[in-house]
């Protein structure tokens, strides 16, 4: 289910503008900002961050096919653990123990 997004005008906006940020921070959902000229779209710094950088991942042609792949193992081939020391993932898979380098855990 997509949630909607709020929209207001551009005074309606102002006159509330503090109230705004909070409802976008708490609630993680766009809010609309009508103006006479062009529209506007307030979103938490958090939200911003996590978009632009998916954004990045996503225009990093191996990083794209890397996530795709990832996507489709399986949850129980997953990396478990990182250890601390070494920077490396440790992870169980059926009854062999496997492990990988911290940048691409296998």
């Amino acid at each position: 289910m997509i949630e909607t997004s709020t929209t207001l005008d551009a005074t309606q906006a102002r006159a509330k503008l503090n109230s705004l940020i909070d409802e976008a921070s708490e609630h993680h959902r766009p809010i609309v900002i009508t103006g006479e000229r062009s529209n506007a779209v307030l979103v938490s710094e958090d939200d911003w961050n996590a978009i632009s950088e998916t954004l990045h991942l996503l225009s990093i042609p191996e990083m794209k096919a890397s996530i795709q792949e990832g996507m489709n193992e399986p949850v129980f081939g997953c990396a478990r653990e990182l250890d601390g020391r070494s920077g490396r993932w440790s992870m169980q898979n059926g009854r062999r123990r496997t492990q990988g380098n911290s940048r691409h855990p296998v």
